[in-house]
């Protein structure tokens, strides 16, 4: 029993080794693999870190366009304001012309008049 127990042990750890080739060669392939998933977590980092900076600039130029968009809106309001203040501008330049053409035609009745009388 014993002789069979021995034998069966030294056959499980027969078959369990590998040669010093294979097992190099696993070793080379596993530093390759390691290598790999380095370089992929470099560049996976890098692309995290472009992407937040990426994001960032996106919510400063969110924010730059509602900025500007009020301030867009703001000069439409001005313009229009200054828009109905210069045809109020114009309408009363009108007004004043207007009375100062009667002004002037009244002169003129009162020299007429004036000139009637002195002949």
């Amino acid at each position: 029993m014993k002789k069979l127990l021995v034998l069966s042990l030294m056959s499980l750890l027969l078959a369990s080794c590998v040669s010093k080739k294979e097992y190099t060669a696993l070793q080379a392939k596993q530093k390759v693999t390691e290598d790999l998933l380095n370089t992929a977590t470099v560049k996976l980092n890098s692309c995290l870190e472009d992407r937040a900076s990426a994001m960032a600039r996106a919510t400063a130029l969110d924010e730059q366009i509602a900025d500007l968009r009020k301030s867009n809106e703001n000069l439409i309001q001005s313009n229009k304001d200054l828009t109905m203040l210069t045809a109020k501008g114009a309408e009363n330049v009108e007004k004043t012309l207007e009375s100062l053409r009667e002004k002037d035609l009244r002169i003129t009745r009162l020299q007429d008049a004036v000139t009637k009388k002195d002949s």
